[in-house]
């Protein structure tokens, strides 16, 4: 079972050295000493083996992370022993990652946490645990290639901006979205759609709807200037049935790009890591496949290039099926300037969506097509600090 998990996982498990494993065999006759190793019921017996029997594996063995896995640690009779030999161990080798797959009470769960192990009830739970940290610890050692980009000073409002003021708040950081215009009559929208070149997107700009096509309050592909006097009107319409109380601002018009792959970048604030970057295609690869990239923040272009590339997806960019490649550097210079944006916003950020956000063949850019910026109560922010 454990060894499956690890191989579904790409965790290695290296063979137990020959003189290690004679020492085991010498210790218990009966038991199977290469990796993993199987020490029989016969432990029970003398509970001063399962110490011999981690050393040798820690320090003999050399390896990194023991895990371990005992079907009656929750025994009464038992488990005082059993934790006094383990804990020996650990303390004497406090550089190593120890993981126990035990079933136990709440009680002694707490008090194996409390000498240094990560517990969990499946061992195949605990083989995941122990690849998840070592990726995360590859992670924080592994350094940039390239430095962050420089985004110039920014200052957070208090409440949730508009689609089009934070999209300003972006353009300001270096990240490009599509043009547009805000229009507060029917004749400003017909004006600003025949500046901008049908065909044209119609959006109701209201910071009280961040997610508008859940009230339709989105048109595309509006291509003359009847249908944008005619989409005016009703897209206030809906914004009003939908959310009586909110403020509307006008309609946003923005030019409508053609010919790109849409993709989506967001930020997450971890309580643990802070800003989290996210990097995925649009549609279903995101919301079927859950094929996503995430990274610490900040970074530079070489992680951000990585994230691209390490998604399922991501031929799909590079040119797959006849298909124009998309241009990725340009992909990569926003997901790195998001997450320096998202780390200069400290913890007022709680969340930023760019979605979607469209590749277009390469040479030609990405451009912001949407964004919804979320943030944190003030209250929030100052327990945070």
């Amino acid at each position: 079972l454990i060894s499956d998990a690890a191989e579904t996982v790409g965790l290695s498990m290296p063979r137990m050295p020959e003189e290690t494993q004679a020492h085991l065999k010498a210790l218990l006759p009966f038991c199977s000493p290469s990796n993993p190793v199987d020490c029989t019921a016969q432990i029970s017996n003398d509970m001063n083996l399962v110490g011999a029997f981690m050393e040798a594996m820690v320090k003999d063995g050399g390896y990194s992370s023991v895990l371990a896995f005992f079907t009656h640690v929750g025994g009464s009779r038992l488990a005082p022993a059993l934790r006094a030999q383990l804990k020996a161990v650990r303390d004497r080798y406090s550089d190593r990652l120890y993981v126990l797959s035990v079933v136990a009470s709440p009680e002694q769960i707490a008090e194996y946490e409390a000498d240094g192990f990560v517990c969990h009830e499946d061992p195949s739970r605990s083989v995941i645990a122990i690849a998840a940290m070592g990726r995360f610890g590859a992670a924080f050692a592994a350094p940039d290639l390239a430095p962050p980009p420089e985004v110039a000073p920014f200052i957070l409002p208090d409440e949730r901006p508009s689609e089009a003021e934070a999209k300003q708040l972006l353009e300001a950081a270096g990240i490009p979205s599509a043009p547009e215009r805000i229009c507060t009559t029917a004749e400003q929208a017909v004006g600003a759609a025949e500046a901008l070149g049908y065909p044209v997107v119609m959006k109701v700009l209201s910071s009280d709807i961040p997610h508008k096509t859940d009230i339709g309050g989105v048109l595309l592909g509006v291509s003359d200037a009847g249908a944008v006097r005619a989409g005016f009107p009703m897209l206030l319409d809906r914004a009003n049935r939908a959310a009586p109380g909110a403020r509307i601002d006008g309609v946003l018009v923005a030019k409508q790009l053609e010919g790109g792959l849409e993709c989506i970048l967001g930020i997450n604030r971890d309580p643990v890591f802070g800003p989290v970057a996210m990097f995925g295609l649009g549609g279903m690869f995101v919301e079927v496949l859950q094929d996503v990239a995430f990274r610490r923040c900040p970074f530079g272009e070489d992680v951000a290039h990585q994230m691209i590339h390490s998604i399922r997806g991501a031929s799909l960019l590079t040119g797959a099926r006849g298909r124009l490649p998309a241009d990725i550097k340009a992909l990569a210079a926003m997901l790195a300037r998001l997450s320096v944006f998202a780390h200069q916003a400290g913890p007022s950020l709680r969340s930023l969506d760019l979605n979607p956000v469209l590749a277009l063949p390469e040479g030609q850019g990405a451009f912001a097509v949407d964004a919804v910026l979320e943030l944190e109560r003030q209250a929030d922010v100052s327990r945070q600090g």
